[in-house]
C-alpha cells in the first residue's frame, strides 16, 4: 500500500486528498474512507499520517484524518464489500485546544 495525492486525479471534488491505495492484480484502488483525506498537521507538512495495523484485519489501518485532526481506525478496504465505518481512537479536543498527532 502506498499514499498518493489526488491532486492531478481528473475529478475535480477529489482535488487535494491524501489517500491510501493499494495495488493487486486489479490495479490501484483507494484504500481510504471515503471523503477522507490522510494528513496531519503536527509538522505542518503533512508527515507521519498513517500507520498499518495487521494484527486487527487484514489492511486495517490507523490514521489522522485532516479535517479534524483526531486518530481514527480502518478495519479494511472502505470501498470494498463489508466496509465499516472507522473508528475514533483519539477524543475531540477540549474547546479551545488543538491536538496533533504523528507517527
Amino acid at each position: 500500500m502506498v499514499m498518493r495525492s489526488t491532486g492531478s486525479s481528473p475529478a475535480p471534488a477529489q482535488a487535494g486528498r491524501t489517500v491510501l491505495v493499494r495495488a493487486d492484480a486489479r490495479g490501484m484502488t483507494d484504500h481510504s474512507p471515503q471523503g477522507v483525506s490522510i494528513r496531519s498537521r503536527v509538522n505542518e507538512y503533512g508527515g507521519g499520517a498513517l500507520c498499518l495495523v495487521p494484527a486487527r484485519s487484514a489492511g486495517a489501518f490507523a490514521y489522522v484524518d485532516q479535517s479534524d485532526q483526531r486518530v481514527w481506525l480502518c478495519n479494511g478496504a472502505a470501498n470494498g464489500s463489508g466496509a465499516v465505518a472507522p473508528a475514533a481512537l483519539s477524543a475531540v479536543p477540549p474547546p479551545g485546544e488543538v491536538h496533533r498527532h504523528a507517527d
